[in-house]
């Protein structure tokens, strides 16, 4: 028999990777007593479902896993097997997709996982083909790696953080970035003080700090590069 009932309570299975429920047998929104919508608590004939359920284990697709958040409108479709009963699945009829909901955004051709007690917090796959990963406002939104990680804070702050001794690169480059307060290379400058105009002798250095060929004359142009030594070690652009 296949039947909608009420969950209650949910826990994580122990001995296998399986998230049971605590049912019982519908009743009206929000009353946790054990009588069917409908039915006489007085009269035994009347009340035909009245029987609760302790761990009824959710078939859940593989390679996705959900704990309910439980709410008065938590309603598992589910199947007895002899003693056992096993939900089918799990449905939060509190929230619908009206106008002012977070879901009245669905687009046609759109698939969406979202957090089953927080709906903004979601993951769209949108029928132009974007994929639109989202947070609540306020919240934040984190890459991690065992040893790397990237997070848009709460504010909107950006962490790139790479694993020890590794590079952050920018479009496939492999120069170091430069940062405030960098040495630059720039030249070697000597002048000759008379007779006037002063006669400057400029040479200008590349980013090892050698020396170019030297260039003389009345003026002097300086164009410096950042020096190898320093800049950042691991972003390369």
């Amino acid at each position: 028999m296949i039947q909608f009932w009420k969950v209650t309570a949910s826990t994580l299975g122990t001995a296998a990777r399986t998230v049971t429920v605590q049912m019982r047998g519908g009743g009206a929104e929000g009353d946790d007593d054990a009588t069917e919508q409908g039915a006489d608590p007085t009269d035994p004939a009347s009340n035909a479902r009245t029987e609760s359920y302790d761990a009824a284990e959710v078939i859940q697709p593989l390679g996705l896993m959900a704990r309910p958040y439980i709410t008065a409108r938590t309603e598992a479709l589910a199947i007895e097997l002899g003693d056992e009963v096993i939900a089918l699945g799990l449905v939060d009829k509190s929230v619908g997709c009206g106008a002012t909901t977070v879901f009245s955004d669905l687009e046609e051709g759109e698939t969406r996982m979202y957090g089953a007690k927080e709906g903004a917090a979601r993951v769209r796959i949108r029928p132009t083909g974007s994929l639109n990963l989202e947070c609540l406002a306020g919240q934040s939104i984190s890459i991690t790696h065992p040893s790397a990680s990237i997070v848009i804070n709460a504010s909107g702050v950006i962490a790139i953080t790479s694993a020890g001794g590794q590079d952050i690169t920018l479009n496939g480059g492999s120069l170091k970035v430069a940062r405030v307060s960098d040495g630059v290379k720039v030249a070697s400058i000597t002048a000759v003080a008379g007779p006037y105009p002063v006669t400057w002798t400029t040479s200008l250095m590349d980013a090892d700090g050698a020396l170019g060929a030297p260039t003389v004359g009345a003026t002097c142009t300086l164009t410096g590069k950042i020096a190898n030594a320093d800049g950042a070690a691991r972003a390369k652009a």
